[in-house]
């Protein structure tokens, strides 16, 4: 018997992935940024500068996407580049002051975001998600 879409916890985090992050995403229009190029300029603001090579296993994005994602940052003024002295292939990003802003700005959005997701589930069991989640992921990886 094959479960149905309620019974099946992998479709049950599925769906509600892809619930989350049309919410995420729509929160996001505002500002004039999409969800890919969020996680990467906040993996920049918060890791300092790195390549894209740095980057790619720090977002879940594809690598081709993560390029096209840097060129469009960059296209915004929200990412600078700086070609290597030593090797010119290795290009060095950067968050520019106007995306560090953002970022900063971003946060306090995706805390409101998450409370009107997890509003009305107990603490209690938010920490016992996050504790699942992060064992899932640990799965995956």
């Amino acid at each position: 018997m094959v479960p149905s879409r309620s019974q099946s916890s992998l479709l049950q985090i599925i769906d509600l992935g892809t619930l989350v992050e049309r919410r995420w995403s729509r929160a996001l229009a505002s500002h004039g940024i999409s969800v890919g190029e969020h996680r990467v300029i906040a993996v920049l603001v918060e890791g300092g500068p790195q390549t894209a090579v740095d980057i790619i296993p720090l977002v879940t994005l594809e690598q081709s996407l993560v390029s096209r994602t840097l060129q469009r940052l960059y296209d915004k003024g929200l990412v600078s580049r700086r070609r290597s002295r030593t090797d010119r292939r290795s290009v060095t990003l950067r968050a520019t002051a106007d995306g560090e802003q953002l970022v900063r700005r971003l946060a306090e959005l995706l805390q409101e975001v998450e409370d009107e997701v997890c509003r009305g589930v107990p603490e209690r069991e938010l920490l016992q998600t996050r504790q699942v989640v992060a064992a899932l992921r640990a799965n995956l990886e």
